[in-house]
């Protein structure tokens, strides 16, 4: 079938869009796990010093401001002949999972090598999440001409988000109460979850790739973009902040952010040390809570 016959049936297949939900995984496991966990990991388990150990998130929360603008760029200026999204997402599914498990496994590092590592792997981390989700979700709306369908692929997405976010915020928890008992470190408790991850975000991501294959609309995006002079980043930052609406879109996700990690973040401190919770009423709780 050729790309404007698939394009010119509005309708998309469901196993294309369940496909393209459950790709959602690279979106939602690295970034859940890392504003659930991350700060309690340094902390509690690699024993960072806490005001570091918060420098350290913050840096790689700003570094995800700044790469966000400059990825969707990157990808909407793209020549592949494969497509502008599906590209982006093979290369960095595969470094994705490779920097979660390297962000949650045990280390002999100290002092200064250590804040090093932690700092370059959490910049790593969102660099490689932002040039996977970035294009990710461009893609969504890239599949089908339709409105309608857009709309249900997106909710597909919404619904299949769940039970990845189950599986991050209750999944390291579920690890430590089934092999501590059993005499396995916590250390390598939390190196086993993000193993996990990463194994999870390169088959969701596999899925996604081979289940969207021929759905992006190339001969369309090629019509539209003929002629289109390239522009500069600098150029794309300044439009974007002169428009209102996306300005109050940009603090509005600023406070989402802030409120999300002090939940979550701090949630599991008070679980761990105020209502003395064990690792299994945790992930009760986060498994509910989902």
């Amino acid at each position: 079938m050729t790309q404007e016959k698939l394009m010119a049936d509005q309708k998309v297949p469901l196993l294309v869009k369940i496909g393209y939900g459950i790709g959602t995984a690279g979106d939602s496991v690295p970034y859940n796990l890392f504003f659930t966990y991350f700060l309690f990991f340094l902390t509690d388990v690699a024993g960072v010093n806490p005001a570091l150990a918060g420098i350290i998130s913050f840096i790689a929360v700003m570094w995800d401001a700044v790469t966000d603008p400059a990825v969707g760029f990157m990808s909407d200026n793209s020549r592949n002949p494969n497509g502008r999204r599906r590209p982006w997402i093979f290369r960095s599914m595969w470094p994705l999972a490779i920097v979660t498990f390297l962000l949650f496994i045990p280390n002999e590092f100290a002092g200064v090598a250590q804040s090093v590592y932690y700092i370059l792997m959490a910049i790593l981390l969102w660099t490689f999440y932002t040039t996977y989700a970035v294009p990710y979700a461009a893609l969504g709306a890239e599949i089908t001409r339709d409105y309608n369908e857009r709309n249900t692929i997106r909710m597909i997405v919404g619904l299949a988000a769940y039970p990845f976010v189950a599986l991050c915020n209750s999944g390291p928890m579920w690890i430590i109460a089934a092999l501590a008992p059993k005499g396995v470190d916590v250390k390598t408790c939390w190196g086993i979850a993000g193993a996990a991850a990463g194994v999870v975000i390169i088959l969701c991501g596999l899925i996604l790739y081979f289940a969207t294959k021929g759905r992006e609309d190339m001969t369309y995006l090629q019509n539209i973009e003929k002629n289109k002079p390239r522009e500069s980043v600098i150029k794309t930052y300044k439009e974007l902040f002169k428009i209102k609406a996306y300005r109050n879109l940009i603090f509005t996700g600023i406070f989402y952010i802030i409120g999300y990690t002090l939940f979550s973040g701090v949630g599991v401190y008070l679980m761990t040390y105020c209502a003395k919770l064990t690792p299994g009423q945790q992930a009760t709780f986060w498994s509910v809570y989902t």
